[in-house]
């Protein structure tokens, strides 16, 4: 917004005041586990299966958080989670160590490395859950260098391949 990076790719929920938004594709929070744990031959999971397990998430103040919080509310039910984190690598390296662990992510960011590791993504039911998305932005009225507008060209073209392998 401020012109600080030339590109940003961040999760939201609405638009934001000083940023174009070049490209968005939905990202709905997914449920992240082994393909050993118990609720793993489910194909869609709610909030309420999660009750019983430990839980991995985002910490407090990140989409993620907010719309699961909204989730459980609506549901009735408190769920603590075991592990919160600003990181990724952290919620993920515990859910792969932990068999009984279901991490809350979305799925494009973990869908990958999951596979190689024997884990596996489940969608979550609650349409609370599917309100996110995943923004390329830049900064509003900005020129970017040519070498910018490749790049972003790069992004929008993985994002859409992405988008298309989903449908």
């Amino acid at each position: 917004k401020d012109g600080t990076v030339d590109a940003a790719l961040t999760f939201s929920l609405q638009p934001e005041q000083g940023v174009e938004v070049v490209q968005q594709i939905p990202s709905p929070i997914s449920a992240l586990m082994s393909a050993s744990h118990p609720l793993a031959h489910n194909t869609q999971l709610s909030v309420r299966d999660l009750k019983d397990y430990p839980i991995a998430l985002s910490e407090p103040g990140t989409t993620l958080s907010y719309l699961f919080d909204i989730a459980c509310h609506l549901e009735g039910i408190q769920i603590v989670p075991a592990l919160t984190s600003n990181a990724m690598g952290a919620i993920y390296t515990f859910t792969k160590e932990s068999p009984n662990v279901i991490a809350l992510c979305g799925e494009l960011t973990v869908e990958r490395q999951a596979r190689r590791d024997g884990l596996v993504v489940r969608p979550m039911s609650e349409t609370s859950l599917v309100q996110r998305s995943l923004q390329l932005q830049v900064m509003s009225r900005r020129k970017q260098p040519a070498i910018m507008r490749y790049f972003l060209d790069f992004l929008i073209e993985s994002l859409n391949q992405h988008r298309s392998s989903d449908q």
